[in-house]
């Protein structure tokens, strides 16, 4: 009797777990073939990648059995971008002693990019067609605050005055307390912060994989873009506009002019979570008289992901250097066609 009433339990156990293992097949079919997500291996080096989904960069060697992909970069001791050595047709243009200068983090840099859509060279062949003697020198330096930007200003007005300081600004750029908001798993730019892992079971399964991104998304919603909003209040907002206003001052000081560009972070831009720090940077250069040129809505017209240089790395790509050297080219040329700003080079 025993056994004649476990079998119809057994059986209801049965027709239940095939009929759950038959609905998240249903689901995982789906999710594979209606959601554009994959979860993809990543480095605690942000320079590296374990798949090159667009074809854009190099393999450099293997870690184990996987491929490693990214580019080689040539740089200065002190850590400035140099032309690749690899591509000698790049650097053709004429030389010139430089007489525009571009600060910044990685993103001025040209973390992800190659040396040729990095936006300060193309901003220099922009230049070029009206201003011919225009010379762009990028001091865009990996890891940069603005206090080191201020004092990579400070180094590099040894060379010698500049007409035009670009300083190309990110959000990230007064720091982020993380005491007060722990950033473990991927920030808005890098996968690469510590509790967080490569998780092969999300990397086979899809489904699984979209309800983490959707994890993940709201601890970035919560933790994250609060940490960023919360840099730009109190004694760190006093602390990093005194250090852009010093550096307005040191511009002005030697005879140049100082211009922001402003770069939002690549993160869902039809919600976008910081529009009220982009005000704020509006009100000040206002107020100070720095030119200013705000590249959200210009990077609006694009989908975030599609500006990533990897999907593990969310750095502005060839695309998005493409649009902020437009942007800010023709802020430029309007300015100097208002009679409101002299660009340097043109004779």
């Amino acid at each position: 009797m025993k056994n004649g009433k476990l079998k119809p339990a057994a059986f209801k156990i049965l027709a239940v777990a095939l009929s759950l293992a038959a609905v998240l097949t249903v689901l995982e079919i789906a999710a594979r073939t209606l959601l554009n997500t994959r979860h993809e291996k990543f480095s605690n080096r942000s320079d590296i990648y374990f798949s090159n989904p667009r074809g854009y960069h190099v393999l450099l060697g293997r870690a184990g059995n996987d491929p490693v992909y990214g580019l080689p970069y040539y740089g200065t001791p002190e850590g400035f971008r140099l032309p690749d050595r690899d591509r000698p047709d790049v650097k053709n243009l004429p030389e010139y002693p430089p007489n525009v200068l571009v600060l910044g983090d990685s993103f001025t840099f040209g973390r992800g990019v190659r040396y040729e859509d990095s936006y300060p060279f193309l901003l220099e062949k922009g230049l070029r067609k009206s201003h011919p003697k225009a010379a762009v020198s990028n001091r865009g330096k990996v890891g940069a605050n603005i206090s080191d930007v201020l004092q990579i200003l400070d180094y590099s007005l040894k060379d010698g005055p500049f007409p035009l300081v670009i300083y190309g600004f990110v959000l990230n750029d007064f720091g982020l307390d993380k005491n007060r908001f722990p950033i473990v798993g991927p920030d808005f730019i890098d996968q690469n912060n510590g509790g967080f892992s490569y998780s092969p079971l999300r990397a086979h399964f899809a489904l699984y994989d979209f309800l983490m991104n959707r994890i993940d998304r709201k601890r970035l919603s919560q933790v994250t873009t609060k940490a960023y909003l919360e840099s730009f209040t109190g004694q760190r907002a006093e602390v990093g506009f005194a250090a852009l206003s010093a550096i307005d001052s040191t511009v002005s000081v030697q005879g140049g002019r100082l211009a922001v560009a402003l770069f939002p972070l690549l993160y869902d831009f039809q919600n976008y979570p910081f529009s009220e720090i982009h005000k704020k940077i509006e009100m000040f250069c206002r107020e100070k008289g720095i030119l200013l040129i705000d590249l959200l809505p210009a990077f609006r017209a694009c989908r975030a992901e599609d500006l990533w240089v990897h999907p593990t790395d969310h750095h502005p790509n060839e695309l998005g250097h493409k649009i902020a050297a437009d942007e800010i080219l023709r802020f430029l040329l309007s300015k100097e066609a208002e009679g409101r700003l002299a660009l340097p080079g043109a004779s």
